[in-house]
C-alpha cells in the first residue's frame, strides 16, 4: 500500500518547471510583507487601546470625569481613523498576495494539464482540480504537492446542492389617513389612524458541494466546494469523473 500512496502524490516540479508558490522568492517576498503588515497592525490597534484608556483615566482624574469623557471620544475618533488606514494597508498586501498567488497558479495549472492530459478548474483558495475520464487530481498552489486518483481508485462521486442558512431583512412602509389642526403658535393636533405594512425579503443561501471518495485508504476522498452561481461547472465536473 505505502508505494501505491506514493505514486498518487508527487511534486508539481517533478512534472513541469513549476514549484509550489510559497517555494519561490516572489511568494516568500510577498507572504512576509503580508506578515509584518499584520504584526503592525496588531501593534498599533492594541498600542492605540492602551493610549486612549491612559488619556481617558488622566484627564478623568485630572479634569474630572466629563473631559475624560470628551477626551476619550476625541481619542477614541482618532485611534478608530488610524487603524481603519491600517487595516487598509493590510487587506492590501493581502490582496496582492492572493492576486498573485492565483495568476502563479493558472500558470502552473496550464502547464500540468498538458503534462497530465486533462482540464482543470482553478478556486481562488490555492486549491486547481485537474480532472479527465482516466483521472482526477488537486493541486495546492502553495505546497506544489499533488495528489492524484486514478480511474480505478474512485469508488463514488457525490454532488449535493448543500443549503447554509438564510438571512432576512423587513421593510416598513406607512399610510395616514385623518385630520391636522395648527395653530400659528406651533401647537398641532393629529387625529386619524395609520396602517404599517411590514415587508420581509429572505435570502436563501446554498453552494455546490462535490466529494470524490477513493479506495486509497490514507486519501479516502478530497472534496470540492463551488459557489451557487457555478452550478454549470460543478456538474460539468460531477459528469466527467463520477465512474
Amino acid at each position: 500500500m505505502t508505494s501505491e500512496v506514493k505514486s498518487l502524490t508527487f511534486h508539481v516540479s517533478a512534472k513541469t518547471d513549476f514549484k509550489g508558490f510559497l517555494e519561490t522568492e516572489n511568494g516568500k517576498t510577498l507572504m512576509d510583507k503580508w506578515n509584518q503588515a499584520y504584526k503592525i497592525s496588531r501593534f498599533i490597534f492594541w498600542g492605540s487601546v492602551g493610549l486612549v484608556i491612559a488619556l481617558i483615566l488622566f484627564y478623568w482624574f485630572t479634569e474630572g470625569f466629563f473631559s475624560g469623557l470628551l477626551m476619550g471620544f476625541l481619542f477614541g475618533a482618532i485611534a478608530f481613523a488610524v487603524n481603519w488606514i491600517v487595516d487598509k494597508y493590510v487587506a492590501h498586501h493581502q490582496n496582492k498576495y492572493y492576486d498573485t498567488r492565483w495568476d502563479y497558479g493558472i500558470k502552473t495549472a496550464e502547464a500540468l494539464s498538458r503534462v497530465l492530459g486533462t482540464s482543470y478548474y482553478s478556486f481562488y483558495v490555492g486549491e486547481i482540480f485537474f480532472y479527465s475520464g482516466q483521472m482526477s487530481a488537486l493541486l495546492g498552489v502553495e505546497s506544489g504537492k499533488v495528489m492524484v486518483y486514478q480511474k480505478e481508485n474512485i469508488k463514488e462521486v457525490t454532488l449535493e446542492h448543500r443549503h447554509l442558512g438564510s438571512t432576512s431583512n423587513s421593510t416598513s412602509t406607512s399610510k395616514h389617513s385623518g385630520s391636522a389642526t395648527a395653530w400659528t403658535n406651533s401647537y398641532a393636533t393629529y387625529s386619524g389612524k395609520t396602517k404599517t405594512k411590514t415587508t420581509t425579503h429572505t435570502v436563501e443561501h446554498y453552494q455546490w458541494c462535490l466529494d470524490i471518495y477513493s479506495n486509497i485508504v490514507e486519501f479516502p476522498k478530497f472534496s470540492l466546494v463551488f459557489r451557487d452561481n457555478e452550478e454549470d461547472i460543478a456538474k460539468q465536473i460531477y459528469a466527467v469523473v463520477k465512474p
